[in-house]
Parts: structure tokens; sequence; C-alpha cells
């Protein structure tokens, strides 16, 4: 049982805003994978074993095949990453038992193992409520960048834009050679590339410019907007480098 003290804490005060949630409808392993590589962290929901303990060396545990399941055995984890061996597939998982399970709380598991005991799988996004504004890395709106910098697609802070034609996402520019035609490497793995373009849309006067890794567009100003400058600039990062609305929100798509 969870310690009563901290869960009336956690309850007490807000840590995160949930801004989307996506149910995976019967996700197999490339839907995971493909999650996973544009940088999204999946909570999955598994039918567990009557012992659910990982075995194997320090650095490399792994959690047991299993065919019987606890009755009404449950439980949420976070899935945070894969790798790929030539006969097979091994997904990192997260788990919330504290420290002294697996290695610090991570543990591999077998693809065909996490899939067959799945229950569901949810991609959440979540924005860290703001605490203190010196520690703010990550900033939804449109901003004024004195030309020729643009906001960085992550920090939001003005820079330089990437050889490639891209914003930095936070701070860094994909390096050319990476991956393979089509693909971009921004955060350690290969993921789809924005197209490089440059165009604009004379109803709503939005206008961009892409590199692979990514875009950044000029939008009108609105009297709401917290752009404070004549031309307001947005950036997105690859994958997620389509801008839209959501209700009265910015906020980057695929």
């Amino acid at each position: 049982m969870p310690d009563a003290k901290r869960v009336a804490a956690a309850r007490a005060e807000a840590a995160v805003i949930l801004t989307d949630v996506t149910y995976l409808t019967d996700p197999d392993v490339d839907d995971l994978r493909e999650h996973l590589a544009a940088g999204q962290d999946i909570v999955v929901s598994l039918d567990l074993p009557q012992v659910f303990a990982p075995v194997g060396r320090a650095g490399a545990r792994y959690v047991p095949h299993w065919t019987a399941e606890k009755a009404e055995g449950g439980h949420a984890l976070v899935v945070a990453g894969y790798v790929t061996f030539a006969k097979s597939v091994y997904f990192l998982l997260h788990n919330s038992w504290g420290g002294a399970w697996g290695d610090a709380g991570y543990a591999w598991i077998h693809a065909e193992t996490l899939v067959r005991h799945l229950r569901e799988a949810l991609i959440i996004d979540a924005e860290p409520v703001l605490r203190d504004a010196a520690k703010q890395r990550r900033v939804r709106g449109a901003f004024t960048c004195e030309a020729p910098l643009i906001p960085d697609s992550i920090r939001g802070t003005c820079g330089p834009v990437c050889p490639d034609g891209s914003p930095r996402s936070d701070g860094v520019c994909a390096v050319p050679g990476q991956c393979g035609p089509g693909l971009v490497n921004l955060t350690g793995v290969c993921v789809v590339a924005a197209p490089t373009t440059r165009g604009s849309d004379p109803k709503t006067g939005i206008a961009w410019a892409c590199g692979p890794g990514g875009c950044t567009y000029d939008l009108p100003r609105r009297s709401d907007s917290d752009c404070k400058g004549n031309a307001c600039k947005a950036s997105c990062p690859a994958p997620i480098f389509r801008i839209a609305t959501v209700k009265d929100d910015l906020t980057c798509i695929e």
C-alpha cells in the first residue's frame, strides 16, 4: 500500500497538466516501437504473474516470461524504450515500486511477453506545472524573435537557424547522414523528418519554413497572444512538425 501522507501531498498540489491522451487500439510490436521512436513514452497495464521480479545481472535485468496470471493482478507501468536484436525485440519497463525493483526501477521485457499480457496502452502528453520560471524548459506559444533568429522548438528561446533550415531543438541541430532517407535524429533515435519547404496560406496568414529537424511558423498576431511584437513566430520539432490550434492554445502535432 502506498504511504497515505505521500498520496495526500501529491493530490494537494498538481504536478502536471494532461494535454492529450491517445488510446492505442490493439497495438502490436511495431506500433509500440513507432511511438517510442517518436520520443513518446507509453503507459501500459499488464496482467501480472504471481511473482513479478526481474532476474539477470545488473544493467541487463529482465522480467522472465510467464503463463499463469495472478488473479486481479493488473498493474500499470511505463514503457520507456526498446532494443532490437537479430532475432528479438525487448522493451524497457519503468515500474513504480521503487529503486529496489530491477535496475533502479527499470527492467527489460521480451516483446512477445509484453504483448501477450497487455491490457491497455496509452500515449499521454503532459506538461509540467511551472513552479520556477528559471527552470522552465518547454514552452508552447508564439514569440517575437528578431530576424534572423527563430524560436527553439523546445525551449522557445530565440536562436540561429540550423544549417539545414530547421529550428534548433533544445539547442541541438541534426547531424546529416545519421539516418536513412526521410528520417532525422534529434533525440537519439531516427524519426520522420519534416519536408524541406517553405510557403504561406493566404486564408490564415500563416507562413512556414521547414528543414528536416522541424518547421518555424510566422503567425498573425492576436490580441490575446503572449507575443508582443509585430511578427509572432512558433517552431515545432520533427516528427511533430505541424502546428495546430487546440481550443485556444497552439500545439505541435504529427
